[in-house]
């Protein structure tokens, strides 16, 4: 059961990644997203998708190209903070 400590810190909370494969799956690119929007001040980027804050600003304009070189940053990210999760 959660307790009220994991309401208060997204980042204890199971949240179900968006699965991608930059490298095999079609367009369009999703965002990775995953509505858990807390930065960490120290790493200036998002606790939930793991995006910096510049990726996160500028992922609309980006072509897929840029978001796929994103998503491999994105995966490379949440492996290094969560070593036992799954790729996509």
């Amino acid at each position: 059961m959660a307790s009220a400590d994991d309401a208060l810190r997204p980042e204890r909370r199971a949240v179900a990644p968006v699965a991608f494969d930059p490298d095999r799956d079609a367009d369009p690119v999703p965002s990775p997203c995953v509505n858990v929007c807390e930065l960490d001040a120290a790493r200036q980027g998002c606790i939930g998708c793991f995006r910096l804050l510049g990726e996160i600003s500028g992922w609309r304009a980006m072509g897929d190209g840029e978001k796929r070189a994103i998503w491999r940053q994105v995966l490379a990210r949440r492996n290094q903070a969560m070593p036992q999760a799954e790729g996509p």
